[in-house]
């Protein structure tokens, strides 16, 4: 009656609806890679040489190599669901462009290195407001379950792997997207520096988990401020810079 309990965060419907055919979409890309590897593990058997499957040259003299009955069947069918799986992916993608680009949210993270609409959408839509969050960078990451599990005995504190507790699409295409940022051709210098020193120290999974949650946090912000990638890069030159200062200006105190 007095209003004191806290209302639990309920997704909107659209965003529903765009999350179910992102999984959709994904469920067929990974159906769609198994018809490739059974055409690959075919051409294998048939003794061609080595070549991308993906590639319509290939795929030609896939189709041309000689075959007994029951190999031309398998062949036959394999190059059917391939089409239609192309065809049924081709239309849902065009769904979720035309969702992406008329999303203001999704356009403004999309100015951050290695997130395009798949990412970007995922992202807007599962963590939805994300002004419910009060304390961002590990609430939003427990969210996502990217937050490091807690083995703790006799004093010592350990950290294991993730919890995994959230969406694993979001976890897949922040994989993904950590990954095309941190290449040595990316422009984005914090995060490509981040995950070099760390992969040093660790495995590279660790250190590509490590640097998913780290542009989590970084889209989460965009999201909050409304802010650019580009500015949020020059945010963190300057509280660095001023953190600078002032440790210089302690010096020489």
């Amino acid at each position: 009656m007095r209003g004191e309990f806290p209302a639990n965060w309920r997704r909107e419907p659209e965003s529903d609806q765009v999350l179910e055919i992102l999984r959709l979409r994904l469920n067929l890309v990974r159906q769609r890679t198994q018809v490739y590897n059974r055409l690959q593990a075919f051409a294998h058997n048939a003794g061609l040489p080595k070549g991308r499957i993906r590639t319509a040259v290939f795929q030609k003299l896939v189709r041309s190599v000689a075959a007994d009955e029951a190999g031309e069947l398998s062949r036959d069918s394999l190059f059917a669901m391939l089409l239609a799986f192309s065809e049924r992916i081709t239309s849902l993608e065009s769904w979720l462009r035309a969702k992406a680009e008329a999303d203001e949210k999704v356009q403004l993270l999309q100015t951050q290195r290695g997130v395009g609409y798949l990412t970007a959408l995922v992202t807007v839509h599962t963590l939805g407001d994300v002004t419910r969050f009060t304390r961002l960078s590990k609430q939003v990451a427990a969210f996502a379950g990217l937050d490091p599990l807690e083995r703790s005995s006799a004093g010592k504190t350990r950290f294991g792997s993730i919890s995994k507790a959230g969406s694993p699409m979001l976890r897949f295409q922040l994989g993904l997207a950590a990954q095309q940022a941190a290449r040595p051709s990316s422009p984005d210098v914090m995060l490509k520096s981040f995950y070099k020193r760390l992969a040093k120290k660790k495995t590279k999974a660790v250190a590509k988990t490590a640097a998913a949650r780290k542009l989590l946090v970084k889209l989460a912000i965009m999201l909050r401020d409304n802010i650019t990638a580009a500015e949020f890069d020059q945010r963190g030159r300057t509280v660095g810079n001023a953190r600078l200062n002032a440790g210089s200006a302690m010096t020489v105190l």
